[in-house]
C-alpha cells in the first residue's frame, strides 16, 4: 500500500488526521521506503520508527544532516534498515554545494551508523555541474571509510 500525503501544506505531518492515518498503515507495514525533503526532519519520525514492527524493512534517502541519538535508538531495534546518503562532495564542497549542511555532522552520522550491523549505508551522489569538482574528495572518502558508493542520476 502507498501511502503519499495530498496535503496542500510542506508540512503535512501537522494536517488534523495525517499522522493517525500514517501510523495505522506503517504499525502493518512490510516495507516502508521514506524520502523527502530530508525525512529526518520530520519532528515524529522517532515515533513512526517506533510504532513499526521490527521485522520490517525500512529505507531512508537522506542528506545526513539530522541523525540524534533518538533517532539511532529507534533504528537500532529494527531488524534492516537501508540509507541512502545523498551527497555531492566531502568535507568543504560538501558545505559549499549543500549550503547549510556541516560536513562534521555529516561524518560524524556516518561514523556513527557504520557501528550498527543491521544498518546498510549508500552514498548515491547526484551529478551535476556543481559536483563534478567535488566528486574525487567524496570518492577517496568513501574508499577510506569503507562506505558503499553508487551511482545512479546524471543531470545535465
Amino acid at each position: 500500500m502507498l501511502f503519499r500525503s495530498n496535503q496542500k501544506t510542506i508540512r503535512w505531518w501537522e494536517e488534523p488526521g495525517a499522522l493517525d492515518k500514517l501510523y495505522s498503515i506503517v504499525s502493518n507495514a512490510t516495507d516502508i521506503h521514506m524520502t523527502g525533503g530530508e525525512p529526518m526532519m520530520i519532528p515524529e519520525v522517532v515515533d513512526i520508527l517506533n510504532s513499526v514492527k521490527k521485522d520490517v524493512k525500512i529505507t531512508f534517502n537522506t542528506n545526513m544532516t539530522k541523525f540524534n541519538d533518538k533517532i539511532f535508538n529507534a533504528l537500532s531495534t529494527i531488524n534492516s534498515v537501508e540509507i541512502y546518503a545523498s551527497l555531492e562532495g566531502a568535507g568543504s564542497h560538501n558545505d559549499y554545494i549543500r549550503y547549510g549542511s556541516s560536513w562534521d555532522v555529516i561524518d560524524q552520522a556516518i561514523k556513527k551508523i557504520k557501528t550498527y550491523k543491521n544498518i546498510k549505508l549508500v552514498v548515491i551522489p547526484v551529478l551535476q555541474h556543481t559536483s563534478i569538482y567535488a566528486l574525487p574528495d567524496l570518492i577517496k572518502y568513501t574508499e577510506d571509510n569503507l562506505v558503499n558508493l553508487q551511482f545512479n542520476e546524471v543531470y545535465p
